[in-house]
């Protein structure tokens, strides 16, 4: 749960990854086994949540670099019990850019 002066802003379940952004902007990915899939970003100052990338199984935020083009590194996978046989992907906060990396 995030707080705003003491009164919650945003409650999600199933988070296992977060990343905090400049902007003050928090990243986070939901797993799949508890909530609604993906890689989310909340702005803490307009009080905003958005999906980046969704419609899967399993996601796990790895990192993010900051600067102008800010950009998220995540693990997902299409098998949320065994989660194998995925790979890492990286996306713009913005949401544009998905890509396969090796990073």
């Amino acid at each position: 749960t995030v707080t705003r002066d003491m009164n919650p802003e945003l409650s999600v379940n199933g988070v296992n990854g977060i990343a905090w952004l400049p902007g003050n902007v928090l990243a986070y990915s939901i797993s799949g086994l508890f909530g609604d899939p993906g890689i989310y970003v909340f702005n803490c100052i307009k009080g905003h949540a958005k999906i980046l990338v969704g419609k899967g199984e399993y996601f796990q935020l790895l990192g993010a670099s900051s600067g102008k083009d800010a950009t998220l590194y995540f693990f997902y996978s299409g098998d949320v019990a065994r989660r194998h046989g995925g790979a890492i992907y990286k996306v713009k906060v913005d949401g544009s850019g998905l890509a396969k990396t090796n990073r």
